[in-house]
Order: C-alpha cells, then sequence, then structure tokens
C-alpha cells in the first residue's frame, strides 16, 4: 500500500496536481513583533552575515 501511495505522489507532482506548502508558526510579543524576517530573502541575509 505504501509504494502505491508513493507512486500516486510522484505521478501526481509530475502532472502538476500537486505541490508542497510550508508553513512557520511564530509566537509574537506582547509588541506584535516575532523577531522573523519578513521575506526568504532576508533569511538567507541573516544566514551570510559573520
Amino acid at each position: 500500500m505504501w509504494r502505491l501511495y508513493l507512486v500516486g505522489g510522484a505521478l501526481a507532482f509530475e502532472q502538476r496536481r500537486m505541490g508542497v506548502d510550508q508553513i512557520l508558526g511564530v509566537r509574537p510579543t506582547a509588541e506584535g513583533v516575532s523577531g522573523m524576517p519578513a521575506t526568504p530573502g532576508e533569511w538567507y541575509e541573516r544566514l551570510e552575515r559573520p
């Protein structure tokens, strides 16, 4: 059954009927800020800084 599921998933990806989404949940401070960068580009900028 597991192999059937994996083959079905692969086919759905190939036909662009299925995708992958990621959601990041953070808890804001009392001031309403999370401390997380607003965009993925800003995340990478922070990683590149020494």
